[in-house]
Formats: structure tokens, C-alpha cells, sequence
């Protein structure tokens, strides 16, 4: 598998401060790092957003990594901090 991100987590990356884009760039290789390596991926968890198929990784205590799996391929979504996850999926992050 391969990680993509979409338009929308490239502008997300782009934001953040230097700290926070090491950590999550970091986190980015540990997915492809996962996908490539593993049949099931850790210290990710299911998030119930309408019929969509989303998971959401933790990239530090305040960045989310939001994605989806499909066609061998892991697809980021978006990168949130705690506040834009909880009002995602409606409850705490």
C-alpha cells in the first residue's frame, strides 16, 4: 500500500508549526511504514462519520490523522487537532 494525502491535509500540513509538521510527517511514515509491512494497523481507531469507512490515527496530542483504506492505497483525509476531531465525529477527542 501507499499513503496519498488529499488536498485538503496538504493545506492542513502547510499550517502547522515546525514541531507539529515533524510530528505528523513522522506519523505519515509510520502508516506507510504500517501498510507496507503489516495486515492490521496499530494504534488506529474506527471513526463513525455517516457510511464512510474512516479511521483516525494519533500523530501527537494534538494532531489527528483522518483516513481511509481502499484499493490498496491509504488515502489521508484531513489532519485535525483535538477540536476539529471532536466536532467531526461528535464526542471528546
Amino acid at each position: 500500500m501507499s499513503v496519498a494525502l488529499s488536498k485538503r491535509a496538504e493545506i492542513a500540513l502547510r499550517s502547522l508549526s515546525q514541531l507539529e509538521l515533524k510530528r505528523a510527517l513522522k506519523a505519515l511514515d509510520e502508516l506507510d511504514r504500517q501498510s507496507r509491512n503489516e495486515s492490521r494497523f496499530h494504534d488506529v481507531s474506527r471513526v463513525n462519520v455517516g457510511s464512510e469507512k474512516l479511521f483516525a490515527y494519533k500523530a501527537s496530542e494534538r494532531l489527528r490523522l483522518v483516513f481511509s483504506v481502499a484499493e490498496g492505497r491509504v488515502f489521508v483525509e484531513d489532519i485535525l487537532n483535538p477540536d476539529q476531531y471532536q466536532r467531526m465525529v461528535g464526542r471528546k477527542a
